[in-house]
């Protein structure tokens, strides 16, 4: 048990997320006994440790409570109970927010709840009571919040309620699907059950109740205790957020056989494709599953869910964006995909971009042309573009948005680095709403992204086996890594700091060795590649 309350029976009690601007559940609550309840018709209490957040005061048993959204001009539900004489039907009573201030006495009937119509808030179920024969008459109604007063939507006098003067339904819950409910009730003869849906439309869209845990206890126990209106666990009603997706997998496909294959998805844009923002985004997107079929197709474009088909204008969407598709077959395999756009600006282009030149700066600072330099786009005047593309060796390497603003001059620069030596040619692009222009190509050779040779020396004058040996990379691109290699087995290692091009030294001190010859190689190597020094021979006497 997580908790007692000791607030004593009541006859009626409501458990959803009542107050959405709170974290969790609450509970509203009907008490019979004032002595055990401190002489509170009804409390609203936090559903995980029962604290009474606020209550209705009462000297005699309350009998009837009810909680749900009815007044969209209050956050959250309202909860009432009954007042005055305290009577079954009672319309004297408090009606409170679900922040605790009343806001009336006159309230509606607190015997049911149910979501009939179109709209997110709740309808009063009740029924019309005919003393002399102890029967009631079926009725949904709608609060007219307003006037204070209920509007009967629905009723039939060849339908009967049950419990006595408790009017309730043989059954309540969401069963043919749409989050609106269907209400069960007996014939007037008892000789049949009869089944009320709405006939209204509506664009809220909810996943089944049916689908939330809570709700689906919640249809249980209406007929294995105290008959209550079945409560999700999520807050439905005016201003509500995003109803929660359910945690469901279906496993099987319809014929029985077992599917191995996730659905293959289809009709993505060309990932990288760059959209002007005086266009549109015409999704095509399909999934297709021959084993046990798809059961959804997810589309959403930076986060937000679009249609499979959905046409998306482009205005005030500069910029890159993301689209990604979920599709899952009915045997709970999953096949994602995702595609970056670029939208860029369209200045109205009637003709493709002039053409723009390309130059780098590839040895400008000293001479080395170690890999790391930048690509530069010049278009000097001319029709602009609303986009550039830069290619390495035919292979896109970066996208650009540009502002474009015809005739003036446009500018972007790319900086590349981590090339290792090699030849690298570079093309680029400059895209507009009316065409796509190439630029001239430039080149770049790497022929200094490896260190620099170093030159080993040693002390050894005297030949006596102790000696020390300075390897030195005088100028150029750095090593990061020093390797001693003695008569081409590896003796030492060190790491080195790399200030390129100034000189690196590393010293490795030798002792112990016998008589003989030794011949020494040093290493300098970096994420480009490695570069050994000459062999020099060191005789020990």
């Amino acid at each position: 048990m997580l908790y007692s309350t000791g607030l004593g029976h009541g006859d009626a009690l409501h458990v959803s997320d009542l107050d959405p601007s709170r974290p969790g559940l609450e509970v509203f609550a009907a008490h019979e006994n004032m002595a055990a309840s401190g002489n509170r018709g009804a409390t609203f209490r936090d559903a995980r440790t029962g604290e009474i957040l606020w209550d209705i005061p009462a000297t005699v048993d309350t009998g009837r409570a009810a909680s749900g959204d009815i007044d969209p001009r209050h956050p959250g539900a309202e909860s009432w109970a009954v007042g005055g004489d305290a009577a079954w039907n009672s319309r004297t009573g408090h009606l409170m927010t679900a922040a605790g201030e009343r806001i009336g006495e006159t309230i509606p009937a607190a015997n049911f709840l149910a979501w009939f119509d179109g709209d997110p808030l709740r309808e009063i179920v009740d029924h019309t009571w005919d003393a002399a024969t102890s029967q009631g008459t079926p009725t949904v109604s709608k609060w007219d919040f307003e006037n204070e007063t209920e509007n009967v939507i629905l009723s039939d006098t060849g339908a009967r309620s049950n419990n006595g003067t408790k009017g309730t339904p043989n059954l309540q819950a969401d069963l043919f699907g749409d989050w609106r409910e269907e209400i069960v009730w007996r014939s007037a003869d008892s000789s049949e059950l009869r089944i009320y849906s709405t006939t209204d439309e509506t664009e809220l869209r909810i996943p089944t109740l049916m689908h939330d845990m809570q709700y689906r206890v919640a249809v249980a126990w209406q007929n294995t205790g105290y008959n209550q209106p079945p409560h999700p666990s999520f807050f439905i009603g005016d201003g509500m957020a995003p109803a929660p997706m359910p945690s469901i997998a279906v496993t099987g496909d319809p014929s029985g056989a077992t599917d191995e294959t996730a659905p293959v998805i289809s009709g993505l844009p060309e990932d990288g494709a760059l959209l002007p923002d005086t266009g549109e985004l015409q999704l095509t997107v399909a999934a297709d599953d021959p084993e046990s079929g798809v059961r959804t197709l997810d589309v959403a474009l930076d986060g937000t869910p679009v249609a499979p088909d959905a046409a998306i204008p482009l205005a005030g969407m500069s910029g890159e964006r993301v689209l990604t598709v979920r599709a899952v077959n009915h045997d709970g395999l999953v096949a994602t995909a995702e595609v970056r756009l670029v939208v860029f600006s369209d200045d109205g282009a009637s003709a493709p971009p002039a053409r723009a030149s390309l130059h780098t700066d590839s040895g400008w600072r000293d001479g080395r042309h170690d890999g790391s330099f930048t690509v530069t786009m010049n278009l000097w005047w001319g029709t602009n573009g609303g986009a550039y593309r830069l290619y390495e060796n035919g292979e896109l390497i970066a996208t650009r948005l540009l502002a474009p603003n015809t005739p003036m001059a446009q500018v972007a620069s790319v900086a590349v680095a981590g090339r290792s030596n090699g030849t690298y040619v570079y093309t680029g692009e400059l895209v507009n709403a009316a065409g796509v222009t190439a630029t001239t190509p430039t080149t770049v050779v790497v022929t200094d992204a490896a260190p620099a040779r170093p030159v080993v020396s040693h002390d050894n004058g005297d030949g006596d086996g102790a000696f020390t040996l300075t390897t030195n990379l005088w100028w150029g691109t750095n090593g990061s890594e020093y390797t001693l290699f003695e008569n081409g087995v590896e003796i030492d290692r060190q790491q080195l700091t790399v200030a390129s091009p100034a000189a690196q030294r590393a010293v490795t001190s030798i002792a112990g060795r016998s008589p003989g010859t030794y011949e020494y190689v040093a290493e300098f190597a970096n994420d480009a590649g490695a570069t050994r020094s000459a062999p020099i021979t060191v005789v020990v006497r």
